[in-house]
C-alpha cells in the first residue's frame, strides 16, 4: 500500500484556518451591528417622547392663547387669560369632540386663589377648583403654568378673575 503524501497539506490548513477567522470576523461584526441598531432603535422612543414633552410644555404656555379657551371681553382684553366657562362648556360629555383637539393625555386647570375644592361641573360651576379637560390616566410628568382665569359674573354684572394653574402631559407613545 503506497501512501501518498501532500505537499500542499500545509497551506490547504492555512486557507482553512484563515477562511474561519474571515467568518468569526464577520459574524462579530454583524452581532456588533445588530446591537447597535437595538440600541439605537430602542433610543428612538426615548427621543420620540422628549419631543412630546417639550410640545406639550410649549402648549402649556400657549394654550391659554386658542380661541377655545382665551377670554374676550368688550370692556378689556386680557392676554394669557382663560375663560371659565368655555373650559366648563369644553369639559361636558357632549363636547368630547374636543378631547384630541390637543394632543396630551392629561389636560387640566386648577383654580389656586381664592382656595376653592371638588371637581368642577355644570351644577357646582364656580364653587370648584378643578377642571379636567383631557384624562387618559397616564404616569406621565406634568408641566404647568401660571394662568389668569375669567368668568363673568351675572349677578355683579362684571368680570372675575382668579390665579389659577393649567397642567398637562404628552400624549402616550403607543406600542403595536
Amino acid at each position: 500500500m503506497k501512501r501518498f503524501h501532500a505537499l500542499s497539506s500545509r497551506g490547504q490548513i492555512k486557507i482553512q484556518e484563515m477562511a474561519f477567522v474571515l467568518i468569526a470576523f464577520v459574524i462579530f461584526f454583524a452581532l456588533a451591528g445588530l446591537f447597535y441598531l437595538s440600541f439605537k432603535l430602542s433610543d428612538t422612543k426615548g427621543e420620540v417622547q422628549a419631543q412630546r414633552e417639550s410640545e406639550a410644555q410649549e402648549l402649556v404656555r400657549s394654550i391659554s392663547e386658542t380661541p377655545e379657551l382665551r377670554w374676550s371681553s368688550s370692556n378689556r382684553q386680557c392676554k394669557g387669560c382663560i375663560d371659565l366657562d368655555k373650559a366648563i362648556l369644553l369639559k361636558d360629555e357632549e363636547r368630547r369632540i374636543f378631547s384630541d383637539l390637543w394632543s396630551m393625555d392629561k389636560l387640566y386647570i386648577e383654580i389656586i386663589y381664592p382656595k376653592k375644592s371638588g371637581e368642577c361641573n355644570r351644577i357646582i360651576y364656580p364653587e370648584c377648583s378643578t377642571i379636567t379637560l383631557i384624562n387618559k390616566n397616564t404616569n406621565f410628568k406634568l408641566y404647568s403654568s401660571f394662568v389668569s382665569l375669567c368668568r363673568w359674573d351675572f349677578n355683579l354684572g362684571n368680570e372675575v378673575c382668579y390665579l389659577g394653574k393649567m397642567y398637562a402631559s404628552a400624549k402616550e407613545i403607543k406600542e403595536k
